[in-house]
């Protein structure tokens, strides 16, 4: 009787022993389970921020001018002191400063409260700067293709993020306070990769603004030319120039303002990036 309780208790032992490797067995393979289900999300993820960086340039330029078209105020009425355009992957982002003209017509240079970035709303002292800045995600969506194995024509993105609008308000009993507000971007966006941005020598501070030059870009411009397209990347942000040459060229121009004495500080790392190549290239000529 004794050895049939004893061989009872050992089989009930082996079961148990079983069932803890079954469960383990199980375990093991649902974690392998999830942890390769993982690598396919990280590698599907990899690959997709691949194909954004072989598309940064045409992403960029898109996404500059979708940013620029939604604001509505983008006039002869405000002047642009500092614009910036980052992609980095599947991260963006942009940032937009203006002054009303009608405020930059009251004072002359003050850098001590002009400041080349994203003014938050308890920054002090509040000055008259209109600020917006986009930052989010893209990712791919669809694409086109030219033929089944064929290069893609068209990228159809996925933009989200917070956009954020910071301006200054006035009331006649309080004076002036900054609004901050805060809106979530959920939204489509098309790129045509066959149909890219044409710049001509009129609007080829906007390309200096986004991109990196390059001296294909400039090989139709005259040592002159290129004199010229440097200084007025200083002189859209509203640079004072020194010489007569520069003074009297820009201010023959309906769009330039002499507000600042030196603009310097309000031109983004590009800008800066692409006044020094052509100043080599001018060298150079």
């Amino acid at each position: 009787m004794f050895l049939r309780y004893i061989s009872i208790f050992v089989a009930f032992l082996c079961m148990l022993a079983c069932n803890d490797k079954k469960v383990q067995n199980e375990t093991t393979k649902q974690n392998t389970q999830e942890e390769v289900s993982e690598a396919l999300s990280n590698e599907d993820q990899r690959r997709e921020i691949a194909d954004l960086n072989g598309y940064t340039k045409e992403i960029k330029e898109n996404l500059f001018y979708h940013f620029r078209s939604q604001e509505e105020s983008l006039d002869e009425s405000v002047f642009i002191k500092y614009e910036d355009i980052h992609v980095d992957g599947e991260n963006i982002k942009y940032t937009l400063v203006t002054i009303p003209v009608h405020e930059l017509t009251s004072f002359r240079e003050k850098e001590h409260v002009l400041q080349a970035g994203f003014l938050a709303a308890n920054e002090e002292p509040i000055n008259k700067d209109d600020s917006i800045q986009f930052e989010g995600k893209i990712k791919i969506i669809d694409e086109e293709r030219s033929g089944l194995e064929g290069e893609p024509i068209q990228l159809k993105l996925g933009l989200s993020g917070t956009w954020t609008e910071s301006s200054v308000s006035y009331s006649p009993y309080e004076g002036p306070t900054r609004n901050v507000i805060y809106d979530g971007i959920e939204e489509q966006l098309i790129v045509d990769l066959n149909k890219p941005m044409i710049y001509s020598k009129s609007n080829m501070y906007l390309k200096a603004r986004i991109l990196n030059l390059t001296e294909s870009d400039l090989q139709n411009y005259t040592n002159d030319e290129l004199a010229y397209l440097r200084n007025e990347i200083f002189a859209r942000h509203g640079h004072t120039f020194k010489t007569e040459r520069m003074k009297n060229y820009f201010e023959a121009k309906d769009w330039y303002s002499a507000y600042f004495d030196n603009a310097t500080n309000m031109l983004n790392n590009t800008e800066k990036r692409n006044a020094q190549f052509i100043k080599e290239l001018e060298t150079e000529a």
